[in-house]
């Protein structure tokens, strides 16, 4: 099952995130390369065995977790060691990696939708990882087969906007955005033609925005409100005032308003050196 899964992964042309599927430890990498050669047993011995030595809290657990997806035997199995490190390690190296793999895995098995929703929350908790254009790609794609070209447009503005050298990549980045334009044009031609066959029907504005008010900084998408009270005494300790918003199942962590960007920037050097993390920045609405 995992030499095949493998496979069809390389033959759709999915990225993996680094070589080798992102493994830094050498055991790891050993191990994924037991499952491309065709021993996926193997390989699922080596995971266990690292994951069985090693405490749960350790920095390193995350990452053995990831590759226990990449080798895992069935797609149940892979969803769900992926689904581990995003919730349980949100604010590890790991976490933008395995949602990203998460949104090639969806794609790979024909679900638009659950991909494009993957490389959505990439995008969106992670606007700073070095995935950004890998994921706005799979996810523009995506939203494209579902012929939602605004989305599709959206992705692959933020992945055209991020820094980065492959020029493969970004070209493949503007072959979907010329596709999602033709998609937004043939929507906005459609609904022309509806609305000149139906001349009484109108069209109400809607509401406009409020102003922006200021600048926070989201520091972690907690799975758990324990874990996200955990973080704002870390804060508070800091000197850092901080909110909980309930979003998706998620209590995400985020300071009181900067007043201007350069303020809230500055914070998210503080706390990444103080916390870790993956810390942003978001404006309020």
């Amino acid at each position: 099952m995992t030499s095949r899964w493998l496979g069809i992964f390389l033959t759709l042309g999915l990225v993996a995130t680094r070589p080798t599927f992102g493994q830094t430890d050498a055991r790891l990498v050993a191990a994924v390369r037991l499952a491309q050669d065709g021993l996926p047993d193997s390989a699922r011995a080596v995971v266990r065995r690292l994951m069985a030595a090693t405490p749960s809290a350790d920095s390193a657990y995350a990452e053995i977790l990831y590759a226990s997806a990449v080798v895992a035997a069935t797609e149940y199995d892979r969803r769900i060691a992926l689904r581990r490190v995003i919730v349980e390690y949100a604010t590890s190296d790991w976490a933008d990696d395995a949602l990203l793999l998460l949104t090639q895995v969806e794609y790979a098995n024909a679900n638009p939708g659950g991909a494009s929703a993957q490389a959505a929350r990439l995008l969106a908790d992670y606007p700073a990882s070095p995935l950004v254009p890998v994921a706005a790609f799979w996810g523009a794609r995506a939203a494209g087969d579902l012929r939602n070209g605004a989305e599709a447009c959206r992705m692959v503005d933020l992945g055209l906007k991020a820094p980065g050298e492959d020029v493969e990549l970004r070209n493949q980045l503007e072959y979907q955005k010329q596709r999602c334009s033709a998609i937004a044009t043939q929507i906005a031609d459609s609904a022309t033609r509806a609305s000149s066959a139906h001349p009484d029907s109108t069209t109400r504005p809607g509401p406009t925005p409020p102003p922006t008010k200021g600048f926070r900084v989201q520091v972690v998408a907690a799975p758990t409100k324990a874990r996200a009270d955990q973080t704002i005494a870390a804060l508070k300790r800091m000197g850092i005032a901080a909110v909980v918003v309930k979003e998706a199942g998620f209590h995400k962590v985020r300071t009181a308003a900067f007043t201007t960007r350069a303020e809230a920037q500055a914070a998210i050097g503080r706390i990444r050196t103080k916390l870790g993390g993956k810390p942003f920045l978001v404006a309020d609405k």
